[in-house]
């Protein structure tokens, strides 16, 4: 008798810590989402003076229970940044995972103003991998000057680094980053692209596209593919790079990617993470700085955006509020991507 009492407290106070465990696991994921959605809870880093890297000022999120363990699940990240000239969303939209990362920095050593979106595909490993290191391998390599031969070293660092990261061969990343600076009296914006992701400047008429989609649609770009012993199919009704490769077991399967330019993708004959760059000057007439992914590009024209952020920005609202109306417009419209969008107040 008595040994069957000990069983039993034995049971009992096992099954009590089990339920205690499972209970405090609920209060703190119930905590963690309380102290996130609290206004002005910013994580960042330090650089020389101080670098903003993807603040999670309020994150709308679920916990759900698979098994005995708990799923964290982030349906849409949106914050603001830069005394609210600054805004961005990182949507999950219609996708089952979120592969879109951004990263913003403001560096008043270099004097420099940083933003960058990086769309990720076969995973978020090589787009996580350039929010944490794209600007940091800007400041290694930035000695004043923001040319094309520049991005190029700068981004071949990135690929060599890459090259040593077995996930990079399967997995990549678009990349468009911009960075403006002050020269004398004037302002700069000088914007690097590799792949489709966009930029535009809002303008008090009209809009400037700062940025070129690198998509086998773009006769050069799939002259470049063909000519490198790559090869361009139509997958799905859309022009693609194909390239069939072998996995670590041996077993050969088809890759497409929709666009001709990224990080990582190194299994794919003819991509490359070489970019584009342009030089813009700002005036007074510009608005406002708009990067984004795909997810709202291939809704919406540059045209459009641009319309739809000067009818918002009439009302006097913020950079964060544009950047999370711009995206729940593109969903509206039938965007099945993720969609990040930030948005940077340029008139004072």
């Amino acid at each position: 008798m008595p040994h069957a009492l000990l069983h039993f407290e034995r049971f009992f106070v096992s099954k009590m810590i089990r339920k205690f465990c499972i209970f405090n696991v609920c209060i703190l994921f119930l905590l963690f989402g309380f102290l996130q959605s609290m206004p002005g809870a910013l994580s960042y880093s330090t650089f020389s003076t101080f670098e903003l890297m993807f603040p999670s000022s309020r994150v709308c999120c679920e916990a759900r229970k698979i098994g005995n363990t708990f799923e964290m699940k982030d349906y849409s990240r949106f914050g603001s940044f830069f005394e609210e000239k600054g805004g961005f969303v990182s949507e999950i939209g219609a996708r089952p995972t979120q592969q879109d990362t951004c990263a913003f920095a403001q560096d008043s050593e270099l004097g420099v103003d940083f933003f960058g979106v990086f769309d990720g595909h076969g995973g978020d490993a090589v787009s996580s991998f350039l929010r944490k290191n794209y600007f940091k391998k800007f400041k290694k390599f930035y000695e004043g000057n923001l040319d094309e031969d520049f991005f190029i070293r700068m981004h071949a660092d990135i690929d060599a680094i890459l090259r040593a990261r077995p996930w990079a061969n399967y997995s990549g990343s678009t990349s468009v980053t911009a960075f403006i600076k002050q020269e004398g009296d004037s302002r700069f914006l000088t914007v690097a692209n590799v792949g489709d992701s966009r930029v535009i400047v809002v303008r008090k008429k009209g809009g400037a596209l700062l940025s070129s989609d690198h998509t086998p649609y773009l006769k050069g770009e799939s002259e470049r593919i063909k000519v490198s012993g790559g090869s361009i199919e139509m997958y799905d009704g859309v022009k693609k790079v194909y390239q069939l490769v072998c996995d670590k077991s041996g077993k050969y399967f088809n890759r497409y990617l929709a666009m001709t330019r990224s990080f990582g993708d190194f299994d794919i004959t003819g991509i490359t993470s070489e970019p584009g760059v342009m030089r813009y000057e700002l005036t007074g007439d510009d608005l406002y700085l708009i990067l984004a992914s795909d997810g709202l590009w291939d809704v919406f024209t540059n045209e459009r955006v641009a319309e739809i952020v000067r009818e918002e920005s009439a009302g006097g609202i913020s950079s964060e509020k544009i950047s999370r109306i711009l995206a729940s417009k593109a969903i509206d419209a039938g965007s099945t991507d993720n969609i990040t969008v930030i948005v940077v107040k340029l008139a004072e």
